[in-house]
């Protein structure tokens, strides 16, 4: 089975992907916001869960509509801020992450638009100059060096010609024209690409400050709003996608961009471009409320989950079942939406094909299904319960007190399958004294008082013979090889003899009715003995053999949340409430996909 799954699967690429040769069903929704002539819809949020295929969606829709002109804006947060810890300074560190978040929108936009394009903007990325645009430099250089050379070489050019009044002009001529040629040019360069600022004059010791005031509690996007709407005309992009940015749950940022958008449009609008930019956000669906979203985004298209697909969702199944055969159903569909995103999926398939061939060696994977398997589960928990699967190879956390308090569930369990065997036992015995079987015995044979097995060494307890005399009676029925020892009342004194089962009949027999109800008591008997017979005996071969159990089986025996035991039940109370998705570990655990054996494949991952 899992050798299908290696020769089939290929290692998958974790990025959002362009699905191949398919036309989505949001391609025409797309088609009607994009047009340029609807230039009402500039702000356009793509919106669904984690993981629901958003940027699958637009990378679908760009690939099949050869959309250009697209500058991507992908913040990197993978981790929830601890909004506690910022309890002291809460307005400043908010305004700390907003300035943060709108300095790398800024600095993603500057490293998609050519350099060229935007010369007028100061911190572009760093380049190294062409020759064609270094020899320029050069020369230019060289005639400032040339001139400054000159006129401090006057004196020595004046000591070695001859006509002075003629030729010492003419040299400082063209060592000034070397000096202001070079000056010029770059003072040129300077304005044209508004990079010459003055920003203080000192006239003896009267100053006067020339840059403009800046307001403390601005945002970088609010400061400089004007010069990333000039790069973003510069650049000729028609769309601006946002991904992630939903992830730090900043609305300001997002009413800057509105404003940005705003502006930007209106200045097309002012140098006679009929081009409309639009704003695409690939959004959660829980970052704003209903009336804010619908105010801020002039279409909102909603992406239903593409692993509810049936197509995601059998893909997952048979590559599950296809390693961990008789997997449980109710565990798999479980599996297969708690993994709810492809992104997890494939690096499920990734890391097992990886690991596979890492530790094939050590852990003879090659010709054994079952460490196949075992692996394969182990990088589903890793990856479904990454902080779970971290503790456990750190010898703590929930798995592994799940599976360090075996002792306990055999307590437990041999207890609980203790007083259900006695409670069979005694329906037995009320329904056998219910009926006068006691009485009848004793009609059926007068001289019989006692009986057990030649070869049992117990003592049984008097005031329950009952219980003895109907087992070994049915016991001799079954076994009539075996001898048994009774007890006879024989000329005033109990005499014990040993006999075989048909001795025991004939003596039974004496009496012309004996053999007859005999029969007829024996199936009542052994009617009552086999009502629960086989639940009976299922009893006694788990009691004992309780200590051979796995562990898995034994907490599939136990109600978690209603043990018995209270300190057990406690930590069960609290993995419940704790542990987000416990059912999906409880029955991982239960069915033994994840089991304590499986801890020698830890140390590899």
């Amino acid at each position: 089975m899992a050798d299908n799954l290696e020769n089939v699967i290929k290692l998958y690429s974790l990025a959002p992907e362009a699905l191949d040769n398919e036309e989505t069903p949001y391609e025409k929704h797309l088609n009607e916001v994009l047009d340029p002539t609807k230039e009402s819809i500039k702000n356009i949020a793509i919106s669904g869960p984690y993981g629901s295929g958003k940027s699958t969606i637009w990378n679908t829709y760009v690939k099949n509509k050869e959309v250009k002109n697209i500058i991507n804006v992908s913040l990197a947060k993978y981790y929830i801020i601890d909004q506690k810890e910022d309890k002291k300074d809460d307005e400043n560190s908010t305004k700390l992450l907003e300035n943060r978040l709108e300095r790398q929108i800024i600095n993603q936009i500057i490293s998609q638009i050519d350099s060229t394009l935007m010369p007028l903007y100061k911190n572009k990325i760093k380049e190294h100059k062409s020759k064609k645009e270094l020899i320029p430099t050069c020369i230019l250089s060289a005639f400032l060096i040339l001139g400054i050379l000159g006129f401090a070489s006057l004196n020595i050019f004046s000591s070695i010609i001859d006509n002075k009044k003629v030729w010492i002009p003419i040299l400082i001529t063209a060592f000034t024209f070397f000096i202001l040629v070079p000056i010029c040019f770059w003072i040129w360069k300077s304005l044209k690409n508004d990079t010459f600022t003055i920003k203080e004059i000192d006239l003896k010791g009267l100053k006067s400050n020339l840059k403009e005031n800046e307001d403390k509690d601005e945002s970088i996007f609010e400061k400089d709003i004007k010069k990333i709407v000039y790069l973003l005309y510069q650049s000729k992009a028609d769309y601006v996608v946002f991904e992630d940015l939903d992830r730090y749950k900043n609305i300001d940022v997002f009413e800057n961009l509105k404003q940005l958008n705003n502006l930007l449009n209106n200045y097309c609008k002012v140098k006679n471009e009929n081009r409309v930019v639009k704003f695409i956000y690939m959004i959660s669906d829980d970052l704003f409320d209903k009336e804010s979203k619908t105010k801020f985004f002039d279409f909102i298209l909603p992406i239903s989950p593409i692993i509810a697909d049936t197509k995601k969702v059998n893909q997952i199944t048979n590559v599950i079942k296809d390693v961990i055969e008789n997997i449980e159903d109710e565990l798999i569909s479980k599996l297969a939406i708690k993994i709810n995103n492809m992104r997890i999926f494939k690096n499920i398939i990734n890391e097992y094909l990886i690991y596979k061939d890492i530790i094939s060696a050590s852990m003879d994977l090659q010709n054994n299904k079952e460490s196949k398997k075992d692996l394969f589960s182990i990088l589903i928990l890793k990856n479904v319960f990454p902080k779970e699967f971290s503790d456990w190879k750190k010898e703590r956390g929930i798995i592994f007190e799940l599976f360090s308090k075996r002792e306990k569930y055999i307590e437990i369990l041999r207890y609980r399958w203790e007083e259900e065997l006695n409670e069979y036992e005694d329906d037995r015995r009320e329904k056998i004294n219910d009926m006068g079987i006691k009485n009848k015995i004793l009609e059926l044979i007068p001289d019989f008082i006692d009986l057990n097995e030649e070869l049992a060494d117990r003592d049984y307890p008097y005031h329950d013979k009952l219980k003895y005399w109907i087992e070994h009676f049915i016991e001799m029925e079954n076994s009539p090889k075996n001898k048994f020892k009774i007890r006879l009342w024989r000329n005033g004194i109990y005499e014990d003899t040993v006999i075989t089962y048909e001795e025991l009949k004939e003596f039974i027999s004496r009496k012309p009715e004996g053999k007859e109800k005999y029969k007829n008591l024996f199936k009542i008997i052994n009617n009552i003995w086999k009502e629960n017979f086989h639940n009976v005996e299922n009893l006694k071969n788990k009691i004992n053999n309780v200590e051979k159990i796995s562990t898995n089986v034994l907490l599939a025996n136990i109600d978690w949340e209603n043990c018995g035991d209270n300190k057990l039940k406690i930590f069960f109370n609290k993995i419940i409430n704790e542990l987000e998705d416990f059912k999906i570990l409880e029955l991982m655990i239960k069915s033994g996909m994840i089991n304590e054996k499986q801890y020698d494949f830890i140390k590899f991952l």
